[in-house]
């Protein structure tokens, strides 16, 4: 009796081993990918109590999986399994990074939080592969929306409530292209998604409108201009400014300049100066026609410093002294600019570059007038200091004796030569 019931329970195991869902050795396990047409083909080919769910890396595959149980299992993602892996913040987490340009496209004061709406465009074509991507379109170009603190800006570090005015101080406003990382889940139960921001800078035909202080540039191959507006020949400066390509072209009146200026006969921005089919912005230099210029504020172009001039608007530094633009405390000789107390020959005559920009002799100089001397002073036809006297090109200090018309004398207190 104890025999036939071995036996029985032996035919029984036997059984079970070969049903198709008890089948270890060939049936999928949690994770396994199979081949199949159809979701119920490839459910029939995973282990017992699991089931077929969509695999992100094919579209002929599926993933053998538990889905549905609360656990986020090997193969089941937020895309396939949103059930059991919901998007949550932090966990080992492995990411694909993919470099690329953010620009900002809208920013939301929510409150209790800032959301910043993007769009991302990589650097080069996205390798998707590893990702639970699908498709290289889905972030090539990628839209998406994140809170400003969590953003990654040094400006914002520790600030994961940001208020609107500091993000506005770090460059989140609306039109700013920052060099940015978007990071694609891999493996783990982490958001899938995430974007860190870096530098920012505008992109052509954004910029800032109305008196805005901004703590962007324009990015690279860019250049920034006041906003202007033109009506005939009269083009008037607005606040703010735009970011725009130098396309310059030759030109005659301001309309020709579809809203920009004529300056040389060259389309430019109102603050930029035109030669040679060319826009400089304001202090480029360049030579023309022989002379070194520099582009001012307004658009001119003005001579730089040290190039040769006759009259003061000429110059950069409105100044022309001595045939030469310098600046104002400078005084100018030879094609040559000297800073205040430089000294130099001039017609035979040692002269200093005094406070207010001019050249006056210097002590023990001849003269004639107190007015050409560094000192103030033109005692006896030589230039020397208040409280000493001069005689042929000497200077001599109180108490000082010499011979002077055969007499001998001695210098007084006041700067006078006495008979003594």
């Amino acid at each position: 009796m104890n025999l036939q019931r071995q036996i029985a329970e032996l035919i029984q195991l036997i059984n079970q081993k070969n049903h198709p869902h008890n089948k270890t050795d060939s049936c999928g396990k949690q994770g396994d990918i199979v081949a199949a047409t159809s979701t119920a083909a490839a459910t029939a080919k995973c282990c017992a109590k699991l089931s077929a769910i969509n695999n992100a890396s094919s579209t002929v595959s599926y993933v053998c999986a538990k889905c549905g149980n609360g656990s986020c299992g090997k193969g089941e993602t937020n895309a396939n399994c949103p059930a059991d892996c919901p998007i949550v913040i932090g966990g080992g987490c492995v990411y694909k990074k993919f470099a690329g340009k953010c620009t900002v496209s809208k920013i939301e004061d929510a409150s209790t939080t800032i959301n910043v709406n993007y769009s991302f465009s990589p650097t080069t074509t996205p390798d998707i592969s590893g990702t639970y991507l699908t498709a290289t379109s889905t972030i090539n170009p990628y839209g998406g929306t994140a809170a400003a603190g969590y953003l990654g800006l040094p400006c914002l570090k520790n600030k994961y409530a940001p208020t609107l005015n500091q993000t506005t101080e770090c460059g989140l406003i609306a039109g700013a292209i920052f060099n940015c990382t978007l990071s694609v889940i891999k493996t783990g139960a982490c958001t899938p998604i995430n974007v860190e921001f870096k530098s920012a800078c505008y992109g052509e035909g954004e910029g800032v409108t109305g008196n805005t202080t901004s703590v962007l540039s324009c990015c690279a191959g860019l250049v920034s201009a006041p906003r202007t507006t033109c009506t005939g020949n009269v083009c008037a400066t607005q606040e703010g400014f735009v970011c725009s390509k130098s396309t310059p072209k030759s030109c005659s009146f301001n309309n020709q300049c579809s809203g920009k200026i004529c300056t040389n006969k060259v389309c430019c921005n109102a603050n930029q100066c035109g030669d040679n089919k060319t826009c400089y912005n304001k202090n480029a230099t360049t030579t023309i026609d022989g002379i070194i210029k520099t582009c001012d504020s307004e658009g001119k172009w003005l001579r730089a410093d040290e190039q040769t001039c006759s009259t003061n608007s000429q110059c950069g530094g409105n100044k022309c002294i001595n045939r030469v633009c310098c600046k104002a405390s400078q005084c100018g000789n030879g094609n040559k600019c000297y800073d205040k107390n430089a000294t130099t020959t001039l017609d035979g005559v040692v002269k200093a570059c005094a406070a207010e920009g001019k050249w006056s002799r210097i002590n023990a100089q001849s003269c004639v007038l107190n007015s050409q001397c560094v000192s103030g002073k033109c005692a006896n036809g030589s230039c020397c200091n208040a409280n000493q006297c001069g005689n042929n090109k000497t200077c001599y200090d109180k108490n000082a004796t010499t011979t002077i018309d055969g007499v001998v004398r001695v210098c007084a207190a006041e700067g006078r030569w006495l008979k003594k």
